[in-house]
C-alpha cells in the first residue's frame, strides 16, 4: 500500500472545494455588487466575465445613467472602491455553510451543491476503501490483552474493561489513527477480535431453543465501552450508537464474505469431481476397448 495513498486522496478533497468556490463565486458576484442593485447611483454595462486563464473576475464597466453629467459620474478611485467592496462581499465559506441563511442567489445554486455533496460523498467513501485496504496500525506499546478468540476470552476482557481500568493502557499502545470514526473502527477491530470468533457472534441473542446459540456480542458493554473510548481518541464526535452500528455491520460483512468464500469452494470442488469423473469415464472406455481387441476371432 502507497504510504503517500491518504495524501492524494486529501489533494483529491482540495481540488473539489476549489472547485466548488470558483462556482459560488461566478454565480454569486453581480447579485453582491451593489451598484447592480442600487437604481440611482449608476449601472452596469453588460455582465462581469470570468478569466480562466488568470483565474480572476473582472467587474463589469461602469457607465453613469441617462442625464447624468461626467461631474455627477464617480471618481476612479471610488469605483475602485465599489469593486472591491463588492467583491469583499462575497464570503463563499459563509454560503457553503448549512447554518447560513439562504439567498436568492445562493437557491439558485442548491443543484451545484447537491452535485458537489455526492462528490464529497464519494471521495469519503473512496478513502473508507483506501483504509480499509491498508494494513492495520503499528503498537507503540503491546496491548493488554490478546484478541478475542473464544467466549472465555471476551468474558475475561468483560471483566477487566470494567470502569475503564484497561483505557489507558490501550491508549498507550495504539497510537492516533487518521479518519472518521468507521475508518478507525476498521483498523483496529482486529485488535480486539480475531475474525474467526467473529463469525461465531450475533448482535443480540438467538432463541435458546435454537440447536446453535451463536455469542450476543451486545451484552458485553464494557467491551464495546471500551472499543468507543479507543476510537474517541482520534474523532471526539463519534457516538455510542454509531460505534454499536459499526460493529454489528462488522458481524455482517464477514457472515457474507464467508459464505462468499464457501460457495466459491463448493464450485471449485464441483468443477474438481466434474473432471475426475470426465478422467474416470475416458478410462473405462479405453479398457473396454482393449479387452474387446484382445478377444480372439474364433471364440
Amino acid at each position: 500500500m502507497d504510504p503517500n495513498i491518504h495524501e492524494i486522496v486529501r489533494q483529491v478533497f482540495a481540488e473539489t472545494r476549489s472547485i466548488e468556490n470558483a462556482l459560488h463565486f461566478m454565480t454569486n458576484s453581480i447579485a453582491a455588487d451593489p451598484l447592480v442593485e442600487s437604481g440611482v447611483g449608476g449601472a452596469r454595462s453588460g455582465k462581469g466575465m470570468w478569466s480562466r486563464r488568470n483565474k480572476q473576475y473582472k467587474p463589469p464597466e461602469f457607465t453613469a445613467p441617462h442625464g447624468t453629467s461626467i461631474d455627477d459620474q464617480p471618481s476612479a478611485a471610488k469605483r475602485r472602491k465599489l469593486d472591491s467592496n463588492a467583491l469583499e462581499s462575497i464570503n463563499v465559506e459563509k454560503l457553503l455553510s448549512p447554518t447560513t441563511r439562504k439567498t436568492p442567489a445562493a437557491t439558485s445554486t442548491e443543484a451545484t451543491d447537491k452535485v458537489l455533496g455526492t462528490v464529497d460523498a464519494i471521495l469519503q467513501k473512496a478513502l473508507e476503501v483506501v483504509w480499509l485496504t491498508s494494513n492495520a496500525p503499528a503498537l507503540k506499546h503491546p496491548m493488554p490483552f490478546n484478541p478475542v478468540r473464544n467466549l472465555i476470552e471476551l468474558q475475561r476482557l468483560e471483566i477487566k474493561a470494567e470502569g475503564g481500568k484497561l483505557l489507558k493502557y490501550v491508549l498507550r499502545a495504539i497510537d492516533v489513527v487518521k479518519g472518521n470514526g468507521r475508518m478507525v473502527g476498521c483498523r483496529i477491530v482486529d485488535f480486539f477480535f480475531e475474525r474467526t470468533f467473529l463469525m461465531q457472534c450475533d448482535w443480540f441473542a438467538n432463541d435458546k431453543s435454537a440447536p446453535s446459540r451463536t455469542i450476543p456480542l451486545s451484552e458485553y458493554t464494557n467491551t464495546i465501552g471500551l472499543f468507543h473510548e479507543v476510537i474517541l481518541r482520534s474523532d471526539p464526535d463519534f457516538t455510542l450508537e454509531e460505534t454499536e452500528q459499526f460493529l454489528q455491520s462488522c458481524l455482517v460483512e464477514i457472515r457474507k464474505k464467508v459464505e462468499q468464500d464457501a460457495a466459491t469452494e463448493a464450485i471449485g470442488q464441483d468443477e474438481e469431481h466434474l473432471d475426475q469423473s470426465i478422467v474416470i469415464e475416458e478410462t473405462v472406455v479405453s479398457e473396454s476397448e482393449i479387452e474387446e481387441v484382445a478377444v480372439p476371432w474364433w471364440t
